[in-house]
């Protein structure tokens, strides 16, 4: 059975829904805002390869991450067993240097150790 609200109620129902609205669309604007200043400031493997091939300066943490996500691409590809295996550890890899952060590759897990290599 659905209560009927008087007019009074139904004001109130209708400030809340707008006043909640008002308040999503901030938080939306915010979060986007958010988003692209993320994005922007976001430097990719792909982004430092760019560099690399213009003789653009680069700095000594750029070579660094750049031969890093290399060496780790190599390895990585090396190590798959089948074509199926290996065409989606390439795609994984191909969406990581369009959309990572370089700086991921600084991590000490990626650093070459000179005596496997």
């Amino acid at each position: 059975m659905r209560k009927e609200l008087n007019s009074e109620q139904s004001g109130n129902v209708a400030n809340n829904n707008v006043a909640n609205k008002n308040a999503a669309d901030k938080m939306a604007a915010s979060n986007s805002l958010s988003n692209k200043e993320n994005l922007i400031a976001t430097i990719s493997i792909n982004d430092l390869r760019y560099k690399e091939y213009n003789d653009l300066p680069m700095t000594e943490e750029e070579v660094t991450a750049l031969a890093n996500y290399d060496h780790y691409r190599v390895k990585r590809l090396n190590g798959q067993i089948s074509d199926a295996e290996f065409h989606q550890r390439y795609r994984e890899l191909q969406t990581i240097a369009n959309l990572g952060d370089y700086r991921e590759f600084l991590k000490p897990q990626y650093f070459q150790n000179k005596s496997n290599s």
